[in-house]
């Protein structure tokens, strides 16, 4: 949600909008899908450097 946040006030769009059923000026779907896939790509940067750093131990 911190990243959600970081995105829409520095592309000055109202990303959290869909809280709310009378906000106008809400994200795009595309400006969704890149949130969604950065989040998915830091996830998986992150689980790859665990299972790296896991087996290294071993």
């Amino acid at each position: 949600m911190t990243t959600i946040y970081f995105i829409s006030y520095f592309a000055k769009i109202n990303a959290l909008g869909f809280f709310n059923s009378h906000v106008t000026d809400g994200p795009t779907n595309s400006v969704l899908y890149r949130v969604h896939i950065f989040i998915t790509a830091i996830v998986f940067i992150y689980a790859a450097m665990t299972f790296y750093f896991a087996r290294e131990k071993e």
